[in-house]
């Protein structure tokens, strides 16, 4: 009974207690943000936020700074996704500007764009692209880190034409993983059967977010106009079931 008063006193405490929210940053007026926390080391932890900031702690998020992630010939344009590897190598995900001349129908957007740190999210110096299928629209990208074998699997919409309200243009989900820390990547699969239209709302097929389960299983899940879709690899990635749930 006395560890029993002893837990409750302590989960009273716990929930009225005052914890002060920590400013990361205000500049550039920071959207869509992310974090991660190193698994193998928590008082290391990595932000992001549009387009193309990123913010490093070393002391569990009392204090931050912040570094700007540049990425050459494939440019850093939003949708920011940051995580960890087992080696400890601290990542930042983001859409791509290559050509900053290219401004109409989101055409610029045609690859997803993987930096890399080697010193827990200081700075990225190196920077790989991956998913470019012609001028068509890469977007919306998560990624899953296997425990075991630190393969990266990525999963994310490619659009026909951003905001076509064509019949004929259409959204489908899209995988691809990479077995040596981002540098190559597998030929990317179409793993969403049913297609989603190109206005970046409810009947889009996007949110695709991949997970890794027992055995190296790989579990991803979307929305779209069947409502929220699963499907499964039991390879390793190399192939999915033929049809999502």
């Amino acid at each position: 009974m006395k560890n029993f008063i002893l837990l409750l006193i302590f989960i009273t405490q716990l929930l009225t207690a005052q914890i002060p929210n920590i400013l990361i940053s205000k500049q550039f007026e920071p959207e869509e943000v992310c974090i991660a926390i190193n698994p193998k080391n928590t008082n290391q932890i990595i932000a992001g936020s549009n387009l193309n900031s990123a913010y490093y702690s070393s002391d569990a998020g009392l204090t931050w700074q912040r570094t700007q992630v540049n990425c050459y010939p494939y440019g850093v344009y939003g949708d920011p996704v940051v995580f960890w590897d087992t080696t400890q190598t601290a990542y930042f995900m983001n859409l791509s500007n290559p050509n900053k001349k290219i401004l109409n129908d989101g055409s610029w957007i045609d690859r997803i764009v993987i930096n890399k740190s080697k010193n827990f999210g200081k700075t990225y110096d190196t920077c790989f692209a991956f998913g470019k299928n012609g001028s068509k629209v890469q977007d919306k990208h998560w990624v899953a880190v296997d425990p075991k074998t630190n393969f990266i699997h990525v999963s994310w919409t490619q659009f026909d034409k951003y905001e076509s309200k064509l019949k004929t243009d259409s959204t489908i989900i899209r995988y691809s993983n990479s077995k040596d820390g981002g540098i190559t990547w597998t030929e990317p699969l179409r793993i969403s059967s049913f297609a989603g239209d190109c206005l970046d709302s409810d009947s889009t097929v996007e949110g695709a977010v991949p997970c890794i389960g027992e055995k190296g299983k790989i579990y991803i899940a979307w929305a779209g106009p069947k409502g929220l879709c699963i499907t499964k690899s039991l390879d390793g990635g190399n192939t999915f079931l033929k049809k999502e749930k």
